[in-house]
């Protein structure tokens, strides 16, 4: 077994200490490749763990006097340099920069409940750039309690709508005033209170943790209240625990017999350690987006429970009732690749008859939109694939004029 023998490590030593040629260079390299991400505005810390990672590894590598160890070391130190670069690379064509007050900071602060959410009374502004092309520009402003701003209701309103989901409903890439929520109260003649809860990234799992927790309780008008959950066929894959955002602790439920059970976070305690690193890596988030693992079959099940026990809980504690939207539209990255449309277009009505079996009440996108297809391209973020302000316009219209 090799190794790493510091007995001789002692002042004088240290004293007449000379580093060799490598350590110089993956030092050399680590500290400059951090100065030029700081300089890049690089907003990915898993590259700056990986530099700090490497140069401590360069260090040891000038102390290393056997040579499997130090060619050991040098791997790992290369290693840790390729993928600072090419996590690198990855936050500054995937990820906005975020920044409050001037300030480049993040959005997004760890939850006991949710495992994540918004930071609570802060003002963002996101920009996306790809090879020196603005993608968008945008103003994110959430409330004092996390959720996102939306202005509504006029002195006296009593009905309440609700609006749950992820990045769709949050709305990612767009300013305050063009999300679906927003809007859908301008649409309502801004007589309604609109909340929006969604976050990008959520999934079923945050949206019936978010209902049995209470923490709407006080919030609600006294009037009519209706809740809104724009779904995706993503969300199978969320509950599993298998997207990137779940390894920040995000709740895990179970089917327990016709119903479900609340487990825990997932990935709690030590052994989650690793995993709640991740996503600060944009180059692992990457990956987990572009590999679309086929959802459980199981899964479904699971989703139309948990739906069904949301539908239960909006019912009997918030009086109100739960519409389901469902996306059945391909997405603007989706043109050119029919087979990942097609799998999509399969779990989306796998989605659709499991919530036909529980008397859960949904809407296709397809029969809000009809044209949906003929304007496909003004109805996503170019660059982004995001529903474009055009889109939520039409959308919130449609859902207004709903009974």
């Amino acid at each position: 077994m090799v190794v790493l023998n510091l007995d001789h490590l002692t002042p004088q030593s240290v004293a007449r200490f000379r580093p060799s040629a490598s350590t110089i260079v993956f030092a050399g390299l680590a500290i400059g490749g951090a100065a030029a991400l700081a300089a890049l505005g690089c907003n990915s810390p898993a590259s700056y763990a990986a530099l700090a990672v490497a140069f401590i590894v360069a260090v040891l590598l000038a102390l290393s006097r056997e040579r499997r160890l130090s060619l050991a070391l040098g791997a790992v130190a290369s290693l840790l340099l390729v993928f600072a670069t090419v996590d690198a690379e990855s936050a500054l064509l995937l990820r906005p920069h975020v920044a409050i007050g001037g300030r480049p900071v993040s959005l997004i602060e760890r939850d006991p409940l949710l495992g994540y959410r918004p930071r609570p009374g802060v003002r963002a502004t996101l920009s996306l750039d790809r090879f020196g092309k603005e993608i968008y520009r945008s103003v994110y402003t959430i409330d004092a309690d996390g959720f996102r701003l939306t202005r509504g209701g006029r002195a006296g309103a009593v009905d309440t709508t609700v609006f749950l989901g992820d990045s769709y409903t949050f709305g990612d890439g767009l300013d305050d005033q063009d999300t679906l929520p927003q809007q859908f109260a301008v649409a309502r003649g801004l007589h309604d209170k609109v909340i929006n809860t969604a976050f990008s990234g959520y999934g079923t799992h945050q949206v019936l943790r978010l209902l049995q927790s209470g923490r709407l309780d006080g919030r609600l008008g006294s009037g009519r209240r209706s809740f809104i959950y724009l779904v995706i066929d993503e969300h199978l894959r969320r509950i599993e625990g298998r997207a990137p955002t779940d390894w920040m602790g995000t709740p895990h439920f179970e089917l327990d017999g016709p119903s479900v059970r609340y487990v825990g976070p997932y990935y709690p305690g030590p052994g989650g350690l690793l995993t709640r690193l991740l996503p600060n890596s944009a180059l692992m988030i990457a990956i987990g987006n572009a590999f679309m693992i086929e959802p459980k079959a199981q899964s479904t099940q699971l989703f139309g429970a948990m739906v069904q026990e949301a539908q239960r809980i909006v019912q009997q504690r918030y009086r109100g009732r739960l519409l389901i939207v469902l996306w059945d539209e391909p997405l603007l990255l989706d043109k050119g690749a029919p087979d990942r449309s097609r799998r999509r277009a399969a779990l989306t009505d796998r989605i659709a008859q499991e919530l036909s079996g529980r008397g859960v009440p949904y809407v296709r996108v397809s029969q809000l939109i009809p044209d949906y297809r003929a304007h496909m391209s003004d109805y996503a973020i170019a660059g982004n694939g995001h529903p474009s302000a055009a889109l939520n316009r039409r959308l919130a219209l449609a859902l207004a004029q709903r009974p």
